[in-house]
C-alpha cells in the first residue's frame, strides 16, 4: 500500500482533540494533503478514483480543520452547558432531562386517582398496572371486595371493571373520605399483584382472610402515620365505623 494512502487511513488515529471555548484539532497525519491541490492531483498521487473516493473527504476535513480559528488567551474559559441547542443552562435539571427524553402522551382522566397527596409511593406505582381479571373479575377478589366495601359502608356497591374503580374513587361519596378511598383501593391492587406474582411462581395461594389482614393492617398503619396531617385526622375513625 503506499505510503501516503496508509497515512491518510491512519489519521482517525492521530486526532488530538482539545476543548477549549472552541474547537482544536490537531491532525498530523493530513498535513501531506496540503501540497495537493486539486481531485486530478489526488488521482495522480493515489492511482484511481476509488482510492480517491477514500481520501476525498479527508481533504475536506482538512480544509474545514484549516478554518477553525485557533484558541487565544483572550478566550473565555471551559463551561458546561446541559440541555439541548437553543435552550441550555449551567446547572444541569433532572426534571429537565427527563421530560426531554420520555414519550409524551396526552393527559389520563384517572391520574388523580394515581398521584395524589399522602399516597404510599410503591401502592401509587404499582397502581398503574390494571387487569379487570386479576384485580376485579375472579372469585377471590370478588370475595375480598365483599369483605372490604362494608368497611366503607359501601356494601351495595358493585365494581364491574376497571373504569368503574376509578370512577368510584374519583366521585364524591357522603361521609368517606376522597383520600380513605384511594389509599384502600391502591393497597388492594398492591396485595392482589403480589398474591397473583406469588401463586404464579411459588404455587402457596394465600387465603381471601389472610389477604384482608394484611391489607387491613397495611391501612391502619398508613392512616396512623398520617395522623398529624389535618386532612387525614378522620380517616381512621371512618375506617373503623362499621367494623
Amino acid at each position: 500500500m503506499d505510503s501516503k494512502l496508509a497515512t491518510g487511513l491512519t489519521i482517525g488515529f492521530l486526532m488530538v482533540l482539545s476543548l477549549t471555548s472552541s474547537v482544536r484539532l490537531a491532525l498530523p497525519g493530513l498535513v501531506f494533503l496540503s501540497q495537493l491541490q486539486s481531485e486530478m492531483e489526488l488521482v495522480r498521487e493515489f492511482g484511481s478514483s476509488h482510492l480517491l473516493a477514500v481520501v476525498r473527504p479527508l481533504a475536506c476535513l482538512r480544509t474545514t480543520l484549516l478554518e477553525i480559528l485557533p484558541p487565544t488567551n483572550a478566550d473565555n474559559a471551559d463551561a458546561y452547558c446541559w440541555g439541548p441547542l437553543g435552550n441550555r443552562a449551567q446547572v444541569f435539571s433532572i426534571k429537565k432531562t427527563w421530560e426531554l427524553i420520555r414519550q409524551t402522551a396526552p393527559p389520563i382522566y384517572w391520574e388523580k386517582s394515581v398521584w395524589f397527596k399522602h399516597a404510599v409511593p410503591k401502592h401509587a406505582f404499582n397502581f398503574w398496572e390494571s387487569r379487570d381479571h386479576v384485580f376485579l373479575q375472579c372469585s377471590v377478589v370478588d370475595q375480598l371486595w365483599a369483605a372490604i366495601l362494608p368497611r366503607l359502608g359501601q356494601q351495595n356497591l358493585t365494581l364491574h371493571n376497571w373504569d368503574s374503580l376509578i370512577a368510584w374513587m374519583l366521585t364524591d361519596t357522603p361521609g368517606l373520605s376522597e383520600t380513605l378511598k384511594k389509599l384502600l383501593v391502591q393497597a388492594v391492587v398492591f396485595f392482589l399483584w403480589g398474591e397473583r406474582n406469588n401463586r404464579l411462581h411459588n404455587g402457596s395461594p394465600a387465603s381471601t382472610s389472610v389477604l384482608f389482614s394484611k391489607i387491613n393492617k397495611t391501612l391502619r398503619d398508613t392512616l396512623l402515620a398520617r395522623l398529624p396531617h389535618k386532612r387525614c385526622q378522620g380517616l381512621l375513625s371512618q375506617w373503623f365505623r362499621f367494623a
